[in-house]
């Protein structure tokens, strides 16, 4: 499938610029559940391609991707044959069937198999390529539940596609721990599968493990933010499988040096991370490093974190206080308070969007859902409160009938990913925070300075 560039002009097409590569990608837990048939090079293009899918949940017909900064963040930047992304990486996604979920790890998908993509167009022009994702593959991945943060730029100085593999599902299995360590078990059969080794490939376990397991461990201790180790589970004096022990690297710090050409820093386009934490004072430099090393999610919770600090006490310097809370995690302190926190963010967000959609609807079709609404709390039994109250508190204009109508009809009305999956909605969040956040930033900047020229430290 070609797809023509009249389609990409009109199609929301995202750009995979200097800022925003240099983040962390969500990745499915179904994708990394996979028997391992792609190369290192291809599994980072796939990661690359997620991170594009995943900025609207896929809801994208084309994406466009910059080929010099993907060749860069698949380690392959000096390279001169870009024609090898097109007709070989992008080929290869296009055409190889992939087992997704082998592990079945997340519930709410079956285990699934198609191509990754379903077409790409070179645009030699501009430098950039147009690929689209399997509509297959897009519905799994709309409807994930599991999924594990991945920093993309820890992908790029790997070599081996079984080191790769096998970091992505250590990396997985230590954040649904939530802990600094982890013991596991993996059944010889499961890691076959995961390196992509057949059955019939190294048929005696001390070739298997020269060849893939020890090579694979040595590069994940050296390039990645995680420690393991190993001891062989024997059972009648045969392998059947690892015992490995995850750590994790305390005081990690992956490079920011993607080989970026002098002023090519202050040319890039800035992001909205960084935006929030210059608009807070940090400096320019600081803040766009900040934003690279750390994911959204952190800055905005200990933004949040510092904001109510400076309310209850005094802090001196409030940027130097936030660069410090971001680098420590002071919001880390709260986590017990992060999931309730996210149940009352997702209920205000869920009613916003529903008053929303009922108010861009035509003034016959809210009329329409108001006398069904009627009609069932005069028609049912279990519904007599409601009736009463409706009769005797003033109709629509009763607070209690504006909320019963609010969470039995106007809540149907919902209909994307983050407004019907607390756990989609949870990986939304920071994004949307970040912008709200920007916004209330911006307008209060604004304000004191056509009152006073003063700016003072203040967000949602």
């Amino acid at each position: 499938m070609v797809v023509s560039s009249d389609l990409i002009r009109y199609s929301i097409c995202l750009s995979m610029d200097d800022s925003n590569l240099q983040r962390y990608l969500n990745k499915p837990t179904a994708a990394i559940h996979i028997p391992n048939s792609f190369t290192a090079t291809e599994r980072k293009l796939v990661n690359i391609c997620l991170f594009e899918g995943l900025k609207d949940n896929f809801g994208s017909e084309v994406y466009l991707v910059d080929v010099k900064r993907t060749l860069e963040f698949l380690g392959c930047d000096r390279t001169k044959n870009t024609h090898w992304l097109k007709n070989q990486l992008f080929s290869a996604l296009l055409s190889k069937i992939i087992r997704w979920n082998v592990l079945k790890a997340d519930k709410t998908l079956q285990e699934w198999s198609c191509t990754f993509l379903s077409g790409y167009v070179h645009e030699p022009e501009d430098g950039t390529l147009g690929f689209s994702f399997n509509p297959l593959a897009v519905k799994q991945f709309q409807q994930r539940q599991l999924y594990s943060r991945l920093l993309l730029q820890m992908q790029v100085p790997f070599k081996s596609g079984h080191a790769l593999a096998l970091y992505e599902y250590l990396n997985d299995a230590m954040q649904r721990h939530k802990g600094d360590e982890l013991t596991t078990g993996l059944r010889l059969n499961d890691l076959r599968l995961l390196l992509g080794v057949s059955d019939t490939q190294y048929l005696e376990f001390k070739h298997l493990n020269q060849r893939a397991i020890k090579p694979a461990f040595e590069e994940i201790n050296k390039h990645t933010d995680i420690e393991v180790t190993r001891k062989l589970i024997r059972e009648n004096r045969n392998v059947a499988g690892l015992q490995i022990v995850v750590k994790r690297k305390q005081n990690f710090q992956p490079t920011l040096d993607l080989k970026l050409t002098p002023g090519q820093l202050s040319e890039k386009p800035v992001s909205d991370e960084a935006k929030l934490l210059i608009d807070y004072g940090v400096t320019s430099n600081k803040a766009v490093k900040m934003a690279e090393l750390y994911e959204t999610d952190k800055i905005v919770r200990n933004v949040h974190y510092t904001i109510n600090r400076a309310e209850k006490s005094t802090i001196k310097n409030f940027p130097s206080y936030l660069v410090k809370a971001i680098t420590d995690d002071y919001a880390k302190c709260e986590s017990g308070q992060n999931e309730i926190d996210i149940k009352e963010e997702w209920s205000k967000y869920r009613f916003l969007k529903a008053e929303e959609y009922f108010n861009k609807m035509k003034n016959t079709e809210q009329e329409l859902l108001r006398s069904e609404y009627i009609q069932t709390i005069k028609n049912n039994k279990p519904s007599s409160l409601v009736r009463q109250k409706f009769e005797h508190d003033g109709g629509w204009n009763s607070r209690f009938i504006e909320n019963d109508f609010r969470n039995k009809v106007l809540i149907t009305l919902l209909k994307k990913p983050e407004e019907l999956c607390i756990e989609t909605f949870q990986e939304f969040w920071p994004q949307h925070q970040l912008k709200i956040m920007l916004e209330d930033k911006q307008k209060t900047v604004r304000s004191n300075q056509k009152s006073n020229g003063c700016v003072s430290v203040s967000a949602r």
